[in-house]
């Protein structure tokens, strides 16, 4: 019944028993999907490897104090002894793929960037301490590639391939800002000495400063 009708007049038309399958087809409905990335319309199934997979090195952090090298693979972080780097504690559990390690300035935090391709971001704090697993973020529309604590590390900002970047306060969780303006995905963050500016380094080939307080987008270069 549209204009322009479709198929044109001059194609092959359906014929009436097709139509009435397309009306039985469309009023039947789609059943919905139930429980867990099923809901969302994303499901992406595990499919065990055959053979020995090499897993690449993603990220690597050193802790200001000396003391800590975090090495990100895919499926794991493995926190090496500086002093002779030896392995003292393997972290899993992220979700998704791990893209991104860094430690807060006080060396007491390692932030852990991952997720779920298409789906959602996450963060991850890990109390260097005692290795246990602390406030968890999860955000974007994308997983994340960047994830960098404030340098009083009450503050966390993470970048996606969602092209967007994000602040969160530690303490409660809440998401504080949305950074919106590069035209691709979000590769890196750094925050100012003082905590007052934020950069974001994006695949559009550029970095923006942004002023923390407020969100505003205060220079790209």
């Amino acid at each position: 019944q549209n204009e322009p009708k479709m198929p044109p007049e001059t194609a092959a038309q359906p014929k009436p028993e097709e139509l009435a399958i397309i009306k039985a087809w469309i009023d039947a409905g789609a059943k919905a999907p139930t429980g867990g990335l099923a809901a969302t319309g994303l499901i992406t199934p595990k499919i065990e490897a055959r053979g020995k997979v090499r897993e690449p090195i993603t990220s690597v952090a050193a802790s200001p104090n000396g003391k800590w090298l975090a090495v990100a693979r895919p499926h794991a972080v493995e926190v090496l002894n500086a002093s002779d780097r030896s392995v003292s504690k393997t972290l899993t559990g992220h979700t998704g793929a791990v893209n991104e390690v860094s430690f807060s300035t006080n060396s007491e935090w390692l932030c852990v960037a991952s997720g779920e391709t298409g789906l959602v971001g996450e963060a991850t704090l890990w109390k260097t301490s005692d290795w246990t697993r602390g406030r968890v973020v999860q955000g974007h529309r994308d997983s994340l590639y960047a994830a960098q604590l404030n340098p009083d590390g009450r503050l966390l900002a993470t970048a996606s391939y969602d092209r967007d970047a994000m602040t969160w306060d530690v303490v409660s969780g809440r998401l504080l800002k949305t950074f919106s303006g590069h035209n691709d995905a979000g590769y890196g963050l750094a925050f100012a000495p003082n905590g007052k500016l934020l950069a974001t380094a994006s695949g559009d080939r550029t970095v923006k400063l942004w002023d923390v307080a407020t969100g505003q987008r205060l220079d790209t270069f």
